[in-house]
């Protein structure tokens, strides 16, 4: 029996399915211990459960002047605070050009 796909698309453009492996993710670039989420055929692309949870909008302390949105790619490719590299999903303010990775959310 196949798994339901799903829509995420603040995440990914294609639909996904239940997804449970233990490798990298796709989204956020983490190791995690339990790897939970979701993955795309297509694309060879996983997602945290956790990661795909993400709200569109934030406030975060780091950039409190506006509100950050989520985004699936970065412009910068690098996130402003811990300045590792952005592998995917990350939050962004276009008027600063400021950029936050999930991990550091």
């Amino acid at each position: 029996m196949e798994s339901e796909e799903v829509s995420l698309p603040l995440i990914h453009e294609h639909p996904m399915i239940p997804w449970n492996d233990l490798r990298k993710g796709d989204c956020c670039g983490r190791l995690e211990a339990i790897s939970d989420g979701y993955y795309c055929k297509r694309c060879d692309f996983f997602v945290h459960r956790e990661c795909s949870e993400s709200s569109e909008f934030i406030k975060h302390p780091s950039h409190s002047v506006h509100s950050l949105q989520l985004r699936s790619n970065s412009h910068n490719n690098y996130c402003n605070l811990c300045r590792k590299d952005i592998t995917h999903l990350c939050y962004r303010c276009d008027i600063c050009d400021f950029e936050v990775d999930l991990y550091c959310v």
